[in-house]
């Protein structure tokens, strides 16, 4: 039997943790540093090249440095010791290693569930609000009839005789036809009034609707016309009349429009053709003059439909949209009117008349029409958790008992839907919280009436509770209905593959007391997990063991830590460090995995600046890769295999041990790695 030192002796290759499936797996991700990793690992010198070659890198031959000789220095015994050269450093990037690490175990104990609380039936929303809501208009008509009277009152004659000029003119010896009447401002003589219905003035209708009808009021009916344009339309229908006749436009003339350009140029016309044929353009404005152009106010006769509201110049008009919009989230569906009653709860800087447009054609917004809009679902969630982060708590419980007065006229599902989902500072409003009982009856005989797993729901609960299942947030949380309306909902969704789970759905929900224990292995497939059967054949990198009767395991990230940077500013090391300091390297931290411990200061895992690493051989290095590199330090781990050691991770986070794995120090791997080179040997360097 030869020995170790026999040349006859079959050589052998260390081999990674990793295997040639891993290696295709990065591939065809496009992860060329993963895969490059992956080669060195493996050992195979040529399969190393290839991918390198692949992944666009080039070799270059190690860079001769002159000798130096080493300075001796005195020694604590007399003696003379060298002084060691300052290590050589190069930036290169780091290539991200995605690695799954089992760092908790949370067994679940089987057993009967937990008894269900004693309901009472649904008896109905017998605290419905008896007071149909109120929707302010944006000006009474005590406050627009001063406005309107100067531009919209001409002087006309009157009945009454102008004594004092009859007077006057008879002492000038002047035949006098008729006798002069006294002159007075009159509404008219001819009035005719162009709605602008488009679909960005939505919220404005019904204030459009009240200035008409009190001009019918006091306008005879031959004196007073009405058009009115949509969108789509180029020009409104021009009205009849002769000169000294008003065109009163009750609308933003394009000025609050996306296309503000190309509509403010068509008002722009059709005022100047107005002037031309002796006809005064008037235009009642629902929002701040300062966004009309200066064009239109020396053709047209603007006035504010609103009392004039003071701003903050550095806010953008986005900015306070996304503030109204914020505050309306929690509202199924968004009336004009709701949203008026919704922007005067903000102080009076923080929003004004055009803000409603402005929120009508957010983005955001989807199914606009007279009766309501609703918000995107995705992104009704974002501002949902803004309305109970960032909104002051009164105001929060102000607009749930506004909900609540808007949702009497509608049926009882909607405002109970609303209700659970709102956070609970709203919830505590005193017009809010004696409804939260009558809430939670609904949805718990909702769920009775649906039988076990859904089976007894028709069709037209199935589509109502898809819709709420799409808008639920803290719903699926709540203390009593919270956990029957995930179980239902999972029941429904059981065979679909695309379901996501709720937020807070646990596996325990699930009970399947008839289903055996299987037991399953957790393995990582290149960047992904996988949960197998325990006995089933080899294949990826076995993380963990697992047992399930359910089918249902749930995965969870660490929570990072905000602060990434304590543990060198506390003073204090890790749980999991054996040992750690400062040298002339920088920081440093050993630790120990099943009894193998970091022995000499080359295994020490370091801190290290972002895309620096040690060398002082040949490189491997990326064509057109920076030298240098600017960014913050990050932990890093360079002795170990790619599915063993630490894992690395970027901007500063302390590595975390991995449970299993052990191997030789980084130098002797990259000494084994450059005796597999080829004949020119050509010393490789880990970058």
């Amino acid at each position: 039997m030869p020995s170790s030192e026999s040349p006859s002796k079959t050589p052998t290759r260390p081999r990674g943790a990793c295997g040639r499936a891993d290696l295709a797996v990065a591939l065809a991700d496009g992860n060329t540093d993963l895969a490059l990793a992956m080669a060195l690992a493996d050992g195979n010198a040529a399969l190393a090249l290839a991918v390198a070659e692949f992944a666009g890198y080039e070799w270059r031959a190690p860079e001769k440095a002159p000798k130096k000789r080493l300075k001796k220095e005195p020694d604590g015994d007399g003696g003379e010791r060298p002084e060691l050269p300052s290590p050589e450093i190069v930036a290169r990037p780091l290539a991200e290693t995605p690695f799954w690490q089992q760092t908790r175990y949370e067994p679940i104990e089987e057993g009967e569930p937990a008894p269900r609380p004693p309901t009472t039936p649904y008896r109905g929303w017998n605290l419905r609000p008896k007071n149909p809501p109120t929707i302010p208009p944006l000006a009474d008509w005590r406050e627009l009839e001063p406005k309107l009277r100067g531009p919209l009152c001409l002087p006309q004659p009157g009945r009454a005789v102008d004594l004092e000029l009859t007077v006057r003119l008879l002492g000038q010896a002047l035949f006098l036809a008729e006798l002069p009447r006294e002159r007075c401002r009159r509404w008219g003589p001819t009035l005719h009034v162009i709605e602008d219905r488009s679909a960005r003035l939505i919220p404005y209708r019904l204030d459009q609707y009240l200035v008409r009808e009190a001009l019918r009021r006091l306008l005879p009916v031959h004196a007073l016309g009405r058009s009115v344009i949509r969108d789509g339309m180029s020009a409104p229908r021009l009205p009849e009349g002769g000169a000294g006749s008003i065109v009163l436009v009750l609308g933003d003339l394009g000025c609050q429009s996306g296309t503000r350009t190309e509509l403010c140029e068509r008002w722009l016309r059709l005022g100047r053709d107005l002037r031309a044929a002796g006809r005064v353009p008037v235009a009642l404005v629902p929002g701040p003059l300062e966004r009309c152009p200066a064009r239109l106010a020396e053709v047209w006769r603007l006035i504010s439909w609103e009392r004039p509201r003071p701003r903050d110049p550095e806010e953008s008009l986005e900015q306070r949209a996304e503030r109204l919009l914020r505050l309306v989230s929690p509202a199924v569906r968004i009336e004009p009117g709701l949203l008026r009653a919704a922007r005067l709860l903000l102080p009076p800087d923080q929003a004004d008349a055009g803000t409603e447009a402005d929120v009508w054609q957010h983005p955001d917004l989807i199914g606009r029409s007279a009766a309501g809009a609703t918000l995107n679902p995705e992104r009704a969630k974002q501002l949902r958790d803004e309305f109970s982060s960032r909104l002051a708590p009164d105001l929060q419980a102000r607009f749930a008992g506004l909900l609540r007065a808007w949702r009497g006229y509608l049926p009882e599902e909607i405002w109970f839907e609303e209700l659970l989902n709102l956070p609970p500072t709203a919830q505590a409003a005193a017009e809010v919280v004696q409804d939260l009982p009558c809430a939670r009856d609904y949805f718990t005989d909702f769920v009775r009436d649906c039988g076990e797993g859904g089976t007894a729901a028709s069709g037209s609960d199935l589509e109502w509770f898809g819709r709420v299942e799409r808008r639920a947030e803290r719903l699926w949380g709540d203390e009593r209905v919270g956990d029957d309306l995930q179980r239902l909902s999972y029941a429904l969704h059981e065979q679909d593959s695309n379901y996501r789970f709720p937020t807070d759905f646990h596996p325990d929900l699930i009970r399947r007391p008839d289903r055996p224990v299987r037991r399953l292995a957790i393995k990582q497939q290149g960047g992904t997990l996988e949960f197998v059967a325990a006995e089933a054949l080899p294949s990826g990198s076995h993380l963990a063991d697992c047992t399930s009767r359910n089918g249902l395991i749930q995965v969870e990230p660490l929570p990072t830590d905000p602060d990434r940077n304590a543990f060198w500013r506390s003073g204090q090391p890790p749980s999991w460090a054996d040992d750690w300091g400062t040298d002339d390297y920088g920081h440093w931290v050993t630790f120990s995995v099943e009894g193998v411990t970091q022995k000499n200061a080359l295994d020490r895992t370091r801190c290290v600046p972002d895309g620096f690493a040690g060398r002082r051989a040949g490189t491997l290095r990326r064509r057109g890769s920076p030298a240098f590199s600017n960014a913050q330090p990050r932990f890093l781990a360079v002795r170990h295999y790619l599915h063993s050691g630490t894992v690395g991770s970027s901007d500063g986070r302390e590595p975390e041990p991995i449970q299993r794995g052990r191997s030789p120090s980084g130098t002797r791997k990259l000494e084994r790695l450059s005796s597999l080179s080829p004949a020119s040997q050509r010393p490789l360097a880990w970058t």
